[in-house]
């Protein structure tokens, strides 16, 4: 299913973890969202230099009326030992109730190794209202169907 992902990066300018690559070198982070029969698969991957702070996490939030639709207490955050995530990471979260849209807030920390820079970024995402009837979801083996461009980094920019 698809889901839809909106809203700029905060924290930052598109542009702010350019490192001292050629200039129009591309670094993205990308987001899948499944549907499952009882929760939702969120996956996270980069390209390039990026790499998602385990050590700040990543944040699910939801409002009120949202955060009824999901077992698990919100706001949650997802940590690992230091320093970085393993990627592809894929995190799941428990949801309540028949199947419907969802609207949760993600916010994680992109790091750029080349210059040592974090900026926190926070995205809007819909969960996909209709099932997939998957028991299960695997990172490893994307669906393209499912595959969002979180944000786009060009070396160089400003």
């Amino acid at each position: 299913m698809t889901a839809a992902v909106t809203g700029p990066l905060t924290g930052g300018k598109a542009g702010s973890l350019a490192g001292n690559d050629a200039p129009g070198t591309v670094a993205r982070e990308r987001l899948s969202v499944t549907t499952l029969v009882d929760r939702v698969a969120f996956c996270i991957s980069t390209t390039g230099d990026l790499k998602i702070s385990s050590e700040y996490g990543v944040e699910f939030k939801a409002d009120r009326q949202n955060g009824k639709f999901w077992s698990e207490p919100l706001p949650k955050v997802v940590t690992g030992p230091p320093y970085y995530f393993d990627l592809p990471l894929q995190i799941e979260l428990k949801t309540r109730g028949n199947a419907r849209e969802r609207r949760i807030s993600l916010n994680l920390g992109a790091c750029c190794s080349a210059t040592n820079t974090c900026v926190p970024i926070t995205f809007e995402v819909n969960a996909p209202m209709t099932s997939q009837g998957l028991l299960a979801s695997d990172c490893s083996a994307p669906n393209a169907k499912t595959s969002f461009l979180l944000a786009e980094w060009v070396a160089g920019s400003l």
